[in-house]
């Protein structure tokens, strides 16, 4: 999704096949980082789809542009969910780090960046997560935090995604 419509209530998936719904009537600007971006207020409007990340290698990544902390301390900007326990999501908490979580039925695994994310300025993030389980931060296209799986194998079985805060 690059999230530069600018207009609408859907969010187009670039690869095809994946279109999200706009929630909670999330609004669009013109000033993105690059063409435009959604705004969410921090505690209801997200971005849903029908999407499975896998069991397999994925990388999420995006700008963003955080202006304060959602509610408790934390904003959710991109979450994987389903019926059951298995969930993976990457937070900001509290303006101080990126958080890359995997929970599931056998426990969970956690990933921090060491540096700060600043607010009000544009900040490149992207979390990967090999085929083995090896997940990793970047920031501004420089490494900032790595570690291994340790909360058994991971799900497959999400029944969709959300991005934005209100994922929880």
């Amino acid at each position: 999704w690059e999230l530069d419509e600018t207009s609408g209530t859907s969010a187009v998936d670039s690869a095809g096949g994946n279109t999200g719904a706009l929630q909670a009537a999330a609004s669009w600007t013109t000033s993105g980082k690059v063409n435009g971006a959604l705004t969410f207020n921090g505690t209801s409007q997200f971005v849903q789809a029908n999407l499975s990340l896998g069991a397999g290698a994925i990388t999420v990544s995006g700008w963003i542009y955080p202006t304060g902390n959602g509610p408790g301390g934390a904003a959710t900007f991109f979450q994987e969910y389903n019926v059951g326990f298995n969930t993976r999501f990457i937070c900001l908490r509290s303006h101080i780090a990126a958080d890359f979580m995997y929970c599931g039925d056998n426990g969970s695994t956690t990933t921090s960046t060491n540096s700060v994310i600043p607010l009000n300025q544009w900040t490149h993030f992207a979390a990967v997560r090999t085929s083995g389980g090896l997940f990793t931060l970047y920031l501004n296209g420089v490494q900032d935090g790595a570690a291994n799986q340790n909360g058994g194998a991971t799900s497959s079985d999400g029944t969709g995604i959300n991005i934005g805060n209100g994922a929880d």
